[in-house]
């Protein structure tokens, strides 16, 4: 259970303001995560009513699905070509309010829309990837989506009513919201994964991260953040847990990418270490489905030239 707290002096709050503070308090502690606690403060007015502005402009975003999808392409360190490409969803450029992807997510989650929003992610993203069969589909996936005794079985007819294959599909889901309900997420991920849907734990390295706690879940990806990525060519330090982290990920049969990767001499060190993939600015940033197929398209054209010279 969740705890909300709330102080007051009787000249400054009556009975029924202190239980209102005590309950914006709760559904503060709950957003944070199981049996927290949290004590009001006056701030919370401010942020409650900033979400339940965002939450009326979300449940109309979702109603007439206008949520933007954009993609950034993943590189394999084999060829050093496209592999796949991650969905990223994006606030309608046409709002008169700019929300970024980790707060409507937020909302979404307190505001019971997430159900809605995962799936017209997953739609939206589907509808685009099937015309990239030669590429892998990575979508974000909430801790609290996982809660839907219907997740796998929706997510398994929206893809369907694109007619990918499974194998192309990839949820990622990151350490922080594993957390939440550990034996929930196992069960749902041995589900998808006899599906044939792959598991990817996203930004390793910035939570509880741990060899058992890889052993535990048996993705088959490992993400590791940008925030590590960044000082491999500085810090021994994080060179060696990403050596560590390729280690274990062998002997877990699970590939490596490395997230955030914006320089060409992190490329050759990652390359060297191991990884299997590579994303970041250095390749690619995110991209409207439209520039993706023009990427393919032009690489299909190169190698028709290359293969007539």
């Amino acid at each position: 259970a969740s705890i909300g707290v709330a102080q007051s002096d009787p000249a400054d709050a009556d009975e029924l303001e202190i239980l209102r503070r005590a309950d914006i308090a709760m559904y503060k502690a709950k957003s944070e995560g199981k049996n927290r606690k949290c004590a009001y403060d006056a701030g919370f007015d401010v942020e409650r009513a900033e979400a339940q502005a965002i939450a009326s402009e979300l449940r109309c975003i979702i109603r007439d699905k206008q949520m933007e999808i954009a993609f950034q392409p993943v590189v394999s360190t084999r060829d050093m070509r496209i592999s796949g490409v991650e969905a990223l969803a994006r606030w309608p450029q046409l709002s008169s309010r700019s929300v970024n992807a980790q707060r409507f997510v937020e909302v979404a989650e307190t505001a019971g829309l997430i159900d809605d929003l995962g799936e017209l992610i997953l739609d939206k993203a589907c509808a685009s990837a099937r015309n990239w069969p030669e590429l892998r589909l990575a979508v974000n996936i909430s801790a609290v989506q996982l809660n839907n005794p219907r997740f796998v079985e929706r997510a398994m007819a929206i893809i369907e009513s694109h007619n990918i294959p499974t194998h192309r599909i990839e949820f990622e889901i990151t350490e922080t919201s594993l957390i939440r309900d550990a034996e929930r997420a196992k069960q749902v991920f041995k589900e998808l994964q006899r599906y044939g849907i792959k598991v990817a734990l996203d930004d390793f390295g910035t939570g509880f991260s741990s060899i058992g706690y890889l052993r535990t879940f048996h993705f088959d990806r490992i993400k590791i953040d940008r925030s590590i990525i960044s000082k491999v060519l500085s810090n021994p330090a994080e060179l060696a847990i990403v050596q560590g982290t390729l280690l274990v990920a062998r002997g877990l049969s699970a590939d490596v990418t490395a997230e955030g990767v914006e320089r060409q001499d992190e490329v050759a060190v990652l390359k060297l270490a191991g990884c299997t993939e590579l994303q970041g600015y250095y390749f690619h940033k995110p991209m409207p489905a439209t520039a993706i197929s023009e990427l393919l398209a032009t690489r299909k054209a190169r190698e028709e030239e290359r293969a007539r010279a």
